[in-house]
């Protein structure tokens, strides 16, 4: 049997990651008309301990030791993103949402520089712009409005995925990635609880359905997520998560039998030429 060398891994896992949490996207926004986001980042939470504390309660006394802190602002930080995202995915469309979940991505990339482990290229810079130019023509042919509100969650959402992504980066090396899910669901629950506002809704059964295929695809796409944080360096694996706005759109598409405006579908696909020409470079000069 073919044996993968450890970064062939984890570029399978990063796109694998993206696929998943695209189609969780696809479905928290088909959920916005009758479940709140608050909600469905708790239904989220509460799955995921049900369904992973058997499989790691040996690993518990990892999360009480001295180096845990890596694993704790992963936690704190990953949950946050994670309402953002999906506030504004049931707020804006999913082609919004994620790219403005990926200004993490660029966020990274400063923060590489400005700790010296890499300097910006040309080549860098012009593949940001050409990722620019496809955003553009996507919201042109989308005729999508960003307000303060969508704008203002989505930069809380990408700040704080880039310092879960700076600790997922160190925490991926010491601990199990269940664990590491574990406690993003964890701390998932008092967060979700916090940005509740109003009465609880009870969801169809359809609804029931589709929280539980959400959860499910979260658990197995951070499974991921960390199997490729351990594999590959920091900018290579954060540069694998935009690929999610394809599998997002295609999910919608697939749930509403719609496809978007030629415009938009033209700037998806220089969007993500922007950013596969950014994950080469990456992966050649990190």
């Amino acid at each position: 049997m073919a044996r993968f060398d450890s970064h062939t891994v984890g570029i399978a896992a990063g796109i694998s990651s993206a696929a998943c949490f695209g189609l969780m996207a696809a479905m928290v926004n088909q959920l916005a008309d009758t479940v709140p986001a608050a909600e469905v980042t708790f239904f989220r939470g509460v799955a995921g301990i049900v369904i992973l504390s058997i499989l790691i309660r040996k690993q518990f006394p990892l999360l009480v030791q001295k180096g845990a802190v890596s694993i704790w602002i992963r936690a704190v930080a990953g949950a946050v993103s994670i309402l953002c995202f999906s506030w504004n995915l049931q707020l804006a469309d999913v082609g919004t949402a994620n790219i403005l979940f990926n200004l993490s991505l660029i966020f990274v990339l400063f923060a590489d520089y400005a700790a010296g482990r890499s300097r910006p290229s040309v080549q860098v810079i012009a593949s940001v712009m050409l990722a620019i130019v496809g955003i553009g023509l996507y919201w042109y042919g989308n005729k999508m409005i960003v307000n303060v509100q969508i704008l203002t969650l989505g930069l809380i959402g990408a700040t704080a995925a880039t310092i879960a992504y700076t600790a997922l980066n160190h925490a991926s090396k010491k601990y199990d990635p269940w664990l590491i899910v574990w406690t993003v669901s964890l701390m998932s629950i008092p967060i979700s609880l916090l940005a509740k506002n109003g009465d609880w809704v009870i969801p169809s059964a359809t609804g029931i359905l589709m929280l539980a295929g959400i959860a499910i695809s979260v658990l197995i796409a951070h499974y991921l997520l960390n199997v490729s944080f351990a594999k590959l360096t920091l900018p290579v694996a954060t540069s694998l998560g935009p690929s999610c706005i394809i599998w997002s759109v295609i999910g919608v598409a697939v749930i509403q039998g719609v496809l978007p405006a030629m415009h938009s579908m033209m700037g998806l696909i220089v969007y993500s030429a922007g950013m596969g020409i950014l994950l080469t470079i990456s992966k050649r000069n990190l």
